[in-house]
């Protein structure tokens, strides 16, 4: 079963500001977690009983996203994140068990994607890699999630996105005589 879900940006951090589209199948999920100015946002699955040759640890991916519109991703058991950016596509991390911090420009797209192994990542993800970075952030969330589970029924993914920051007088409105 495939579950999707996008949550709007003006639910997340402030100033700045994410978007986030999920996609959950069989005992895949995505948890988020807003922990004072930083999003913690986590992708995994337990590995398919189903697949005996599949590491038994399952995949996990995690990635901690700040106000300021940083972020650092953690993975060991998981594909690295991708970051779409107008510029191109990097892997984040980009050498395993490396949590270097990296910023996301305004319209850049964070993707994370959960796999029984770091060496068994979904066909789909594979095919996202080998696309542009333009067509990739001319895609709905929605439709990249799509493309990244294709023809998975366990696992998960998300597409978390960066959009521009309110002006300061939007959030204090209430407050102004």
């Amino acid at each position: 079963m495939n579950t999707q879900t996008v949550m709007p940006p003006e639910v997340l951090l402030a100033p700045a500001r994410w978007a986030m589209a999920t996609d959950e199948r069989g005992d895949g999920f995505v948890m988020a977690t807003a922990v004072g100015r930083e999003l913690h946002v986590h992708v995994g699955d337990p590995a398919a009983p189903s697949h005996p040759a599949r590491r038994r640890s399952g995949g996990l991916v995690t990635a901690v996203l700040d106000d300021a519109g940083s972020a650092v991703v953690e993975t060991t058991t998981a594909p690295p994140a991708l970051l779409v950016a107008r510029d191109g596509l990097r892997l984040l991390p980009a050498e395993p068990h490396q949590d270097r911090r990296t910023q996301l420009d305004i319209g850049d797209r964070l993707v994370l994607c959960s796999a029984s192994g770091p060496d068994d990542p979904p066909d789909g993800l594979l095919a996202v890699l080998r696309s542009s970075a333009e067509e990739l952030l001319s895609m709905s969330p929605s439709r990249l999630l799509d493309v990244i589970l294709d023809g998975v029924d366990h696992g998960a993914a998300a597409v978390v996105s960066r959009f521009q920051p309110a002006p300061p007088e939007a959030h204090r409105r209430e407050d102004c005589p």
